[in-house]
């Protein structure tokens, strides 16, 4: 799932650019103060409430100031207040907000999935819900070496996956100048790709299947199928089903016109990336279509 980034002023004139006036003095200025207003709209607060009184939540709520204000700046010049920080200890806790939040009584609640905070464009700020995936769910689950394959949660570090990989004698191979707290799940929401990507190519590609939650706590997994499983999976009368099928209906007559409209680009974050999602012979990948989904 993909919020795109609130709008809000970026700070100008920080501590590090003083400004001179009239009197050729210098000026500084901060950023805007934050008040400690610690009361919820009401919305918010039952939806809190509500999480944590069905008792399937195991991770942390938190709606205190600190915790907000932590989460309330990133790597970017903007700086956004949210209303409360969940961190889900357990991939099901990612389905269980995602399923309350799903229900027609909190429609109105939006959701904003944070990792290392290490987007320059405020990707992870919203004045509303942040869903930290950093701080548990950081763990490496599974490697297959045979085929290459590490399976790893959406809060692990680039570089504790890399450290944890070079005794195998592999590696991960975009290389963001944000290693040391970039996490896989921030990296494939912006298709990151970093020094070496004219050879190596970006996240995208190193996709091999992935499980996104839906709106109503549906997982939503995702990979390369061959055009007759993609026909199969959108005859299913599910939720799944009724999105591949949407997906291909809109771009798979628009193929010749995407094809001519979008310009090769070793990474595009101007829109969805249309062109590697459906190919011309039908075959699906839609975690092309997940990742830099966040703009």
């Amino acid at each position: 799932m993909s919020v795109p980034a609130p709008a809000a002023s970026p700070v100008t004139n920080a501590a590090t650019n003083p400004v001179t006036n009239a009197s050729n003095k210098s000026v500084i200025k901060k950023l805007p103060a934050l008040t400690p207003d610690r009361s919820l709209d009401s919305l918010t607060l039952g939806f809190l409430k509500t999480l944590e009184a069905e008792g399937k939540f195991a991770g942390e709520i938190h709606a205190d100031f600190p915790t907000r204000l932590i989460h309330a700046t990133d790597n970017s010049v903007y700086q956004v207040m949210p209303t409360a920080v969940l961190q889900p200890k357990t991939r099901d806790d990612i389905n269980v907000v995602m399923e309350l939040a799903g229900r027609e009584k909190f429609s109105e609640v939006k959701i904003t999935p944070r990792g290392g905070g290490t987007g320059t464009n405020g990707q992870s700020l919203n004045n509303t819900i942040i869903l930290d995936t950093s701080k548990h769910l950081n763990n490496i689950l599974g490697f297959d070496a045979e085929r290459g394959l590490v399976h790893v949660e959406p809060g692990v570090v680039l570089d504790q996956l890399n450290a944890w990989l070079k005794p195998h004698g592999y590696f991960f191979p975009p290389a963001v100048s944000t290693a040391s707290r970039a996490t896989v799940g921030g990296m494939i929401g912006s298709d990151s790709s970093g020094k070496g990507s004219r050879i190596y190519g970006k996240t995208s590609h190193y996709i091999h299947d992935m499980t996104t939650v839906l709106i109503d706590g549906t997982d939503f997994n995702t990979r390369a199928m061959s055009a007759t499983e993609a026909k199969d999976t959108m005859e299913r009368a599910d939720r799944v089903g009724q999105l591949y099928k949407k997906v291909h209906d809109e771009i798979a007559p628009r193929r010749d016109q995407i094809k001519s409209t979008f310009p090769e680009m070793n990474r595009g974050l101007t829109g969805y990336n249309l062109k590697e999602a459906v190919s011309d012979t039908g075959d699906m990948n839609l975690s092309f279509l997940i990742a830099g989904a966040e703009g």
